[in-house]
């Protein structure tokens, strides 16, 4: 069987590494391939999950964004 390929997008500008928790927390759960696009903001997000998914062929995706100036 082959392991998952999990694309994660974030963002550059958060104050909370949100990707780095998700990346250790699937890294537990066994056999993964994690594919990270990080943008410069949330406006950039969507273009990321759409190369993750079109281009890199990522099996599930997560994307991160924290949109304003408080956590």
């Amino acid at each position: 069987m082959r392991s998952a390929k999990i694309g994660i997008a974030d963002t550059t500008f958060a104050r909370v590494n949100m990707a780095k928790f998700a990346m250790n927390v699937l890294r537990q759960y066994g056999n993964v391939k994690i594919i990270r696009y990080t943008v410069p903001g949330i406006k950039d997000l969507p273009v990321a999950a759409k190369k993750l998914f079109e281009e890199k062929n990522c099996d599930a995706l997560m994307v991160f964004g924290m949109p304003g100036p408080h956590p």
